[in-house]
């Protein structure tokens, strides 16, 4: 319903959660330092356990997966007023929250338990860890838990956003069928694409619990490998194929289109000349592409 009414409604709603979800994560960083932190495990666990260039290496690929979603944002930009300038800001705010509440909840995490604490526990790590901070563990976990269940909400919310207006662009592109251009008469929003997908994810999570319980979960998360089975692809794979077009299309429009004006440029540019004329060679453009190779 929010996503029918419009862009803005949709996006007020994650914004006022994604703010709250910020504070109750940040409070239990802030805590977990201050009453539970130990350097001295901290110290022992990196000197102990330092992974080796290849396990860092590996390490590094899988952390790809915590920026799966960037995409949203650009998918919302022929909706936004000032694209240009708030689609970049945007983009380089979620980096660097992301990247700071996964390096602080790991350091966290090993200066608090220790990495073997959480083998077993991969589905509730930030629920566990609040658990055993002192004089805030007894309603930290489960407001944890709760946490994760918010992030999830905006997650299907912004899920439904992208995939419908992904899904309108390929229609309008003729990519797929016209039936998935129509636009609601009075909000102007995609409403078949916005009805397709979200009936899609009610009827899996429906089907899910009907094997129980207990095994909702692992039935969801089949359903997944299959359909991604299905078509060739696992979800993260085909992000980093995604990323690495990306980047091959930034390093290529920096010579074939070098004069549109660009209100955000990405840093470490080279100036060279080309074909007579001088270009930008964007340093972090190859970089980004041999990075995200190596994580497929």
């Amino acid at each position: 319903m929010l996503n029918i009414r419009g862009m803005r409604e949709s996006s007020l709603f994650n914004e006022v959660i994604g703010a709250i979800d910020i504070i109750t994560g940040s409070s239990i960083i802030v805590l977990g330092f201050l009453f539970a932190w130990k350097p001295e495990l901290f110290t022992q666990q990196l000197q102990e356990e330092m992974p080796s260039l290849k396990q860092f290496m590996y390490g590094s690929s899988l952390a790809i997966i915590s920026f799966v979603g960037l995409e949203s944002i650009s998918q919302a930009a022929q909706e936004t007023r000032r694209p240009a300038t708030i689609v970049p800001r945007t983009s380089i705010t979620l980096i660097f929250t992301v990247f700071i509440f996964a390096t602080a909840f790991s350091t966290l995490g090993l200066g608090v338990l220790g990495w073997k604490a959480f083998e077993g526990r991969e589905g509730d790590p930030v629920a566990m860890l609040a658990h055993n901070i002192p004089f805030i563990g007894l309603i930290a976990g489960p407001f944890a838990a709760l946490l994760g269940a918010t992030i999830l909400t905006i997650s299907a919310n912004s899920g439904v956003m992208s995939a419908s207006r992904l899904t309108y662009s390929m229609s309008e592109l003729k990519i797929l069928s016209q039936w998935f251009d129509k636009v609601h008469p009075k909000y102007r929003t995609p409403v078949r694409t916005i009805l397709i997908f979200s009936l899609i994810g009610a009827i899996q999570t429906v089907l899910a619990f009907l094997a129980g319980q207990d095994r909702a979960m692992d039935v969801l998360a089949n359903m997944f490998a299959s359909l991604t089975d299905a078509f060739g692809l696992r979800y993260a794979f085909g992000a980093t194929l995604g990323y690495t077009l990306v980047f091959i299309a930034l390093i290529k429009l920096r010579f074939s289109d070098p004069y549109t004006p660009r209100p955000y440029k990405m840093p470490l540019n080279l100036k060279i000349k080309y074909k007579g004329r001088k270009v930008d060679f964007p340093v972090l453009g190859v970089i980004g592409t041999l990075g995200v190779l190596k994580s497929s």
